[in-house]
């Protein structure tokens, strides 16, 4: 499993640490290994890592409810591992040669198997997440003002460190920040099976992790038990017009998502030293905490799912 130590010294070179890798897992909907999540489901559940998981799985907390992600509808797969929870019912209504599993998120395997090695009363500023850019997807964030305002933050929140997504530090975000003075570090690339665990490493040393928009990090720091602000400039998105991500074209979102999102937005809209108890109810649920299961009940769902393609 990968050390602190190692994660450290990965960022000696972000721009080599955030190219192309190639997973040792094998799957068949290729971006199951998106975060290193096929790898570490596999490695929770002492599973053959060649053999693939015999379903899909989302790559993120999804806050939208009224549509599915075009490509996960689309394998021809026998089921699907579903969170949050208020998706699966659209999944069943729509993937109806699909079984819906509800699952947990990838999150509470990887920090089952994550070994943090800096203790909370070590940790010291903030780790920022700029809001990231995907293939489809360009990102336009005032960077002057999130600087302003990341300055503005308590004494106890700094230093900060500005944590970079993969595609812009190929965009070379990573070097603005740099020119501002600011320490830079990454993740890695997205097929890194060190992913998560990188990423646990690197926001376990800090006593904040902060972040642009509403995304996956929100769920992933509060579940580490550290604690999350949601800054208040926000990233505008830009999709290109050839990306068809969604198989209807319909709002995303129903009313209760918005209120939900809304409400989240108002939940992590201060920097709070500690987690509170409602911060950390909405993220088990959205993330479906309590269906973790052990590590022989994982393999035997995971050698089920292959019988089922069998059938």
């Amino acid at each position: 499993m990968l050390t602190l130590k190692q994660a450290l010294s990965d960022q000696k070179d972000i721009e080599q640490l955030c190219q192309q890798k190639f997973s040792i897992s094998r799957e068949i909907y290729h971006p199951n290994n998106n975060y290193g999540f096929a790898y570490l489901l596999k490695e929770y559940a002492k599973y053959p890592q060649e053999e693939p998981i015999y379903a899909t799985l989302p790559h993120g907390v999804y806050m939208f409810d009224r549509v599915i992600a075009k490509g996960e509808l689309e394998q021809d797969l026998p089921a699907h591992l579903n969170f949050p929870p208020f998706t699966t019912a659209l999944w069943k209504k729509t993937a109806k040669n699909r079984k819906v599993i509800p699952f947990a998120s990838p999150i509470h395997y990887a920090l089952k198997l994550f070994r943090p090695e800096v203790a909370e009363h070590e940790r010291k500023g903030t780790l920022f997440l700029p809001t990231h850019s995907t293939m489809a997807i360009n990102i336009s964030l005032d960077k002057e003002q999130i600087i302003e305002e990341l300055k503005n933050l308590p004494e106890e929140f700094h230093p900060v460190t500005i944590c970079v997504h993969w595609q812009d530090v190929q965009k070379g975000l990573h070097l603005f920040f740099q020119s501002k003075g600011f320490n830079v570090v990454s993740a890695g690339h997205l097929n890194d099976d060190n992913y998560m665990f990188r990423w646990l490493h690197l926001t376990s040393q800090f006593k904040l992790v902060a972040h642009s928009g509403m995304g996956s990090a929100m769920f992933y720091s509060i579940a580490a038990g550290i604690p999350f602000y949601l800054t208040e400039e926000e990233a505008s998105l830009e999709v290109s017009p050839n990306f068809q991500q969604f198989h209807k074209k319909i709002p995303i979102h129903s009313k209760s998502a918005t209120k939900r999102i809304d409400n989240l937005k108002n939940m992590f809209g201060k920097p709070l030293a500690q987690i509170t108890k409602d911060q950390k109810e909405i993220v088990n649920y959205c993330t479906s905490a309590d269906l973790l299961v052990p590590p022989q009940s994982l393999h035997q769902q995971f050698k089920k799912l292959k019988t089922m393609t069998q059938q």
